[in-house]
Order: structure tokens, then C-alpha cells, then sequence
């Protein structure tokens, strides 16, 4: 009886992403249409609005000489307000 509850309560969680996973997969979609370039959501991470890349320098350099378009596609497809990549 008292797993059933459990189980139940687990249920729950079952499909609950990370808040920012949306935010990482727009942002990877996103630069793989403006560079064609994919990066791996595991590569990138949010934090008080910038999105932290972990990629090499060329790619980097490609994505910030599109910076400001890319934020712009990013933040309308999430709804979000992201200020910088780093």
C-alpha cells in the first residue's frame, strides 16, 4: 500500500526537465542554423542570463562575430531575456 503511494509520487517527476534545458536546446538549435555548427547541450550552460559555452576558439569566434542575432533567435524562441554568451 504505502508503494503504491510512492510510486505515484515519483510519477509525478517523471517528465520534470532542468529549467534551462529548453533555454540549451534552443540555443544549440539556433547556432547549428546560423554557423552550422552543432554543440552538445551537455556543452552548454545558463547562468544569470549569459549562456556558457564550452567549445572550441574558432566556433566561438563564429559565434560571436553573429552574437547579437543569435541571442535575439534565442530569446523569441524561449521567451527568455539572455544578455551574452561567453
Amino acid at each position: 500500500m504505502a508503494l503504491d503511494h510512492l510510486s505515484s509520487f515519483f510519477r509525478r517527476f517523471q517528465n520534470v526537465t532542468a529549467p534551462d534545458e529548453s533555454v540549451r536546446k534552443a540555443f544549440s538549435a539556433t547556432v547549428f542554423e546560423k554557423i552550422g555548427v552543432m554543440i552538445g547541450i551537455e556543452n552548454i550552460n545558463v547562468k544569470n542570463g549569459e549562456i556558457l559555452v564550452k567549445t572550441n576558439p574558432a566556433i566561438k569566434n563564429e559565434m560571436f562575430m553573429r552574437k547579437q542575432d543569435i541571442l535575439n533567435e534565442v530569446n523569441t524562441r524561449t521567451g527568455k531575456k539572455l544578455v551574452n554568451i561567453r
